[in-house]
């Protein structure tokens, strides 16, 4: 069996996606190959996640190439899946070089890079961006075809009721989650901007990464209509019982999409650019940046095309298969 070895890292200034989406990867591949994580502990991280799904985790002191490649001989490595903003074209060409792995690189902003296979899970992907930043041999396997969903996601729509199908009138639990870490907090100011409105349940999604969580602990506690959820482990569950999100154009809108919510997406990061501008291409209900008078302007017009936007989720393709074999 062949060894495959992850390069990412969490923390509360990188976020918790790298490691959530190539856990989604490391379990898909974890029948044809023996998957571990290289990390750092960095301030904030979920390593413990890794761990807790059965990885062997080898942890790093710095993003120095000598100390990953010493990680890749001495456990006789075949192939190095990186994802990670701080590694570029010129790393992975001297790693590719002195290792000789066969390289697989995740990338979102369509920067250069030097690996066999790419892939861009981002819906809307273009691969043709690539044409001049890879090497002519390097696979592309971009867009929503291959956005990586937890099958927690995939159990949860197959047994999803009609709850959302078109003629619903009434919009009642809103579920917002702005990312594990949400260092701006922004998931604190749409809650203040939506939670006067009575009729509204919150469900506020977040992690123990969040900084912001005792914050957010006593607002719940305050207000009958809001409830806080720390460390869920059933998302998709609560996506299903949710009538409309506000949420982050990331990976959090690749899960709103499959599971067919209607959602508000609102660009916190220059690393969402790119799903803000599909989603809007879409005529998606989505924010530039927050202000409170444009999500609630946004939510409302959301709510009076409610039959149409959901009509319009029904339109996006998932492949049943996952990035499974990445040779």
């Amino acid at each position: 069996m062949k060894k495959v070895l992850i390069r990412c890292d969490s923390s509360h200034t990188i976020g918790l996606g790298h490691v959530m989406r190539d856990l989604v990867l490391a379990q898909a591949l974890q029948s044809r190959y023996e998957v571990m994580f290289a990390t750092r502990e960095l301030k904030g991280n979920i390593n413990n996640k890794i761990k807790e799904n059965g990885f062997v985790l080898h942890v790093i002191a710095s993003n120095d190439i000598e100390e990953l490649i010493r990680v890749i001989v001495d456990n006789n490595i075949d192939i190095v899946v990186i994802d990670h903003y701080g590694i570029d074209a010129s790393f992975e060409q001297t790693l590719k070089q002195r290792t000789g792995v066969y390289l697989v690189v995740l990338d979102d902003y369509y920067e250069k890079h030097y690996c066999d296979r790419l892939i861009n899970h981002n819906p809307g992907a273009d691969s043709e961006k690539y044409d001049t930043l890879l090497p002519r041999h390097a696979v592309r396997q971009c867009g929503i075809a291959y956005t990586l969903i937890r099958n927690e996601f995939k159990e949860a729509r197959d047994g999803m009721t009609s709850k959302r199908k078109p003629g619903k009138k009434r919009v009642k639990h809103i579920m917002v989650m702005m990312g594990g870490s949400d260092p701006k907090n922004y998931t604190l100011s749409i809650a203040k901007s939506l939670y006067r409105h009575q009729y509204y349940k919150l469900h506020l999604v977040t992690t123990s990464a969040n900084h912001h969580c005792e914050t957010l602990r006593r607002l719940a506690q305050c207000h009958r209509n809001i409830y806080l959820h720390v460390n869920s482990s059933h998302i998709a569950r609560l996506m299903n019982q949710a009538d409309l999100a506000v949420i982050s154009p990331s990976v959090t809108a690749a899960e709103a999409l499959f599971m067919r919510l209607p959602f508000v997406a609102v660009q916190t990061a220059g690393n969402q650019e790119a799903i803000y501008s599909y989603l809007k291409h879409k005529r998606l209900p989505v924010l530039k940046q927050f202000r409170s008078a444009a999500l609630l302007r946004a939510v409302e017009e959301c709510l009076a095309n409610y039959d149409t936007i959901t009509k319009r989720l029904r339109q996006f393709y998932f492949s049943k298969q996952t990035v499974e074999y990445i040779i």
